[in-house]
């Protein structure tokens, strides 16, 4: 059987000289949920920028995504999802 691949993405800017040390709890916290219903039925994989995300996206889409989504984050998660939803 195929496993489902989840993609959670709590975004951040990873433009040149920023380093975000921030912890991705919320979704780390939904992985392991999901990880503990599902156990090996499922493939997740946690992103904390666009590029290690797209790059994964290109290679074989996932088959659900979900978004952290913050004050500080909204704009870039918002143009992700709509990239995702209609890639060119």
């Amino acid at each position: 059987m195929k496993k489902i691949k989840i993609s959670l993405c709590d975004l951040a800017n990873d433009l040149d000289g920023i380093d975000n040390k921030s912890i991705p709890i919320g979704i780390g916290y939904i992985s392991a949920y999901c990880k503990k219903i599902h156990g090996d039925s499922i493939e997740i994989k946690v992103f904390r920028t666009f590029r290690q995300f797209w790059e994964d996206v290109l290679k074989q889409p996932p088959d659900v995504a979900g978004f952290g989504s913050y004050d500080w984050n909204y704009n870039l998660t918002l143009s992700t999802i709509k990239k995702l939803k209609k890639p060119e």
